[in-house]
């Protein structure tokens, strides 16, 4: 399956941010791998190195989009993948607390935290009148 005309933002440069920004780059999604501006190691890598290379599974050289601010990774997609761990979920929700995401649709990886902190946090700032909170467990 291919998803040329798709792209989704992956929020978080970690270990689980390279890997799913490979999986849906090889999938053929557009993808924008954003990492927090204190936290970018790995984005510093990706950029000095030209690309994301991966072995294993999936093997081959991927060139996400790569950025450290939060609107370049909304403007670029209506799909955010979260996947930083849970004592990282504050700094990013206080990023996200100053848009607008009605029109997105969040992913969040190990999302205990998140799903604590989504009602006292973001929806008292945003507007969120078609937000939906769901959670699976699995």
């Amino acid at each position: 399956m291919t998803c040329s005309n798709r792209s989704v933002s992956i929020i978080g440069a970690g270990n689980s941010g390279c890997a799913f920004s490979v999986d849906l780059a090889s999938r053929g999604f557009h993808v924008l791998l954003y990492g927090h501006p204190k936290h970018r190691r790995n984005i510093d890598t990706i950029q000095r190195n030209g690309n994301l290379a991966a072995g294993g599974k999936i093997e081959g050289t991927f060139h996400p989009t790569i950025s450290t601010e939060m609107a370049a990774a909304l403007d670029f997609s209506d799909i955010l993948i979260i996947t930083v761990p849970s004592y990282g979920h504050d700094d990013i929700i206080n990023e996200l607390s100053g848009f607008d995401l009605s029109n997105h649709i969040v992913v969040v990886i190990n999302a205990n935290f998140f799903l604590w902190c989504i009602p006292r946090c973001l929806t008292q700032k945003l507007s969120w009148k078609r937000m939906r909170l769901r959670m699976h467990h699995g």
